[in-house]
């Protein structure tokens, strides 16, 4: 194959619309959420900043959203094998097999898959992970727990909130 030819990227403007992005349904029907290239901008330099995301590092992208994040982030996004409308019914393997395989650095899970995932873990680590982000329902205290007992050194695990529109609004670690 020849190497793809470079290409110019169209112009944009921050009011233009970049995406239409369906919020979880966690408070009713999924609602679809206007994205601008400005908004995904500012939630670009602010995930970078808050979570100390650096160049280079590789994701696990259970979310979608936090998949078209990824580039933007300079992060290589690792799409796992499951079905995303229903994270609490993922495998655990397929979550701790790409995490262990691709050093994945950076972990978005919602509280029902980081439950699956923790119980199954069996003493199972994760010494890549530098950080876990969980959203989208309330996590209990048991969920991590589990986590955090899989991570090692200074790895965390944060919490944040926020509407699609706004993300993350806050968050606690």
């Amino acid at each position: 194959l020849a190497p793809a030819a470079p290409f110019s990227a169209a112009e944009t403007r921050a009011g233009d619309t970049a995406a239409i992005l369906f919020t979880s349904g966690s408070t009713g029907a999924p609602k679809g959420a206007v994205y601008t290239h400005g908004n995904f901008a500012a939630q670009v330099d602010l995930l970078r900043e808050r979570f100390h995301i650096e160049p280079g590092e590789v994701d696990l992208a259970t979310f979608p959203l936090f998949g078209l994040f990824d580039p933007a982030l300079q992060m290589t996004a690792v799409i796992p094998d499951m079905d995303f409308t229903r994270p609490g019914s993922v495998e655990p393997r397929n979550i701790i097999g790409p995490v262990l395989e691709y050093g994945v650095t950076n972990l978005f899970g919602s509280p029902a898959l980081l439950d699956r995932v923790s119980r199954a873990a069996g003493g199972t680590r994760l010494p890549s992970v530098k950080r876990v982000l969980s959203a989208g329902a309330p996590v209990s205290p048991a969920i991590l727990g589990r986590m955090q007992a899989m991570l090692t050194g200074d790895a965390r695990i944060h919490t944040p909130y926020g509407a699609t529109e706004a993300l993350p609004v806050c968050a606690i670690a």
